[in-house]
């Protein structure tokens, strides 16, 4: 195994020639979260991306990455050139949010899982078959 970084990352893809991996990690220097583009022979990053993302599909075949990013609470997705860090808007939702998505390899089909998140704390009392007190 190759060292790629000891930084914390996630949400690695490798590009389609094998030679570039593409991850969200936190840049020791500014200790933000970015999207860095690494060799895969344990060099430096190479690119250092100022776009957030909260997730992204495996690297296209055209070379860009598609991200998903919020705006006011409402999340849709971009393909990222890499090479001048321009983002296309791919999708145009006016709500919800994506918790992950993946892009066809010939670019024709985008699966989305997407919707709302709700947060709820309950505390159930009795549904082990504990005796409940009456």
């Amino acid at each position: 195994p190759t060292l790629v970084t000891e930084s914390q990352a996630h949400m690695a893809t490798v590009s389609p020639d094998g030679s570039r991996v593409a991850l969200h990690v936190r840049n020791p220097e500014s200790n933000s979260w970015q999207t860095a583009i690494f060799p895969v022979d344990g060099r430096p990053a190479d690119r250092w991306l100022d776009v957030h993302s909260e997730t992204h599909s495996p690297w296209a075949d055209d070379g860009a990455l598609y991200i998903s990013r919020s705006t006011d609470g409402v999340a849709n997705v971009y393909r990222l050139d890499i090479e001048d860090e321009s983002l296309e808007q791919v999708t145009f939702f006016t709500d919800g949010q994506i918790f992950s998505f993946d892009v066809s390899p010939d670019l024709s089909r985008l699966a989305i899982g997407r919707g709302e998140v709700l947060n709820d704390l309950l505390l159930i009392e009795g549904v082990f078959g504990a005796s409940r007190e009456e």
